[in-house]
Parts: C-alpha cells; structure tokens; sequence
C-alpha cells in the first residue's frame, strides 16, 4: 500500500474517525460530519484496491469539508468543482 497524501490539509476543522465496514456492500464510502466519521467499505477495498478507495476517501473528505462551511454537502456544482481540483492537486 502506498502512502496517502492527505487532501485538503489544514482545511478540515477537525479529526474524523475513518471505519472500514464489513456491511457496506452497495456503496464505496460515506460520510457522517455530524458524527465527524468517514465510513469504506472492506469489500470494496478488497476488490477495487487501495488506489481506487483512496479516491473514494477523497470523495468523502469534500463532503465534510462542505459540511463544516455551512454548504450543502451532497453532489451539488460547489462539490463537484471542490472535488475537481482535490483531484487535481494530487
């Protein structure tokens, strides 16, 4: 496994706690800022590899980091654009 270049560092107001769920079998990843808990499925990591979920894990990070401004956290253009340039800075 690679190392995990951590996006939008020093952006994120606070820790989140990152599950890997045995259960998740539809989806990727998700995410609960509330809760401050970014949750990925095993099964998916076991069949896509690290790579892919570290994408996935990206995808939920934007998402809290929408959360903690206040913004609409789903996949609306701000995500889309926010996620976009993740991706690009990596």
């Amino acid at each position: 496994m690679g190392v995990f270049r951590q996006p939008l560092k020093g952006e994120l107001s606070r820790d989140y706690r990152l599950e890997l769920s045995r259960r998740m079998r539809r989806t990727q990843g998700l995410s609960i800022p509330s809760q401050r808990v970014i949750r990925l499925s095993l099964s998916h990591l076991k069949e896509l590899g690290w790579e892919t979920m570290e994408a996935t894990l990206r995808h939920e990070m934007v998402h809290c980091w929408l959360f903690e401004r206040g913004r609409p956290w789903g996949h609306s253009p701000e995500f889309k654009a926010k996620l976009k340039q993740v991706e690009e800075d990596i």
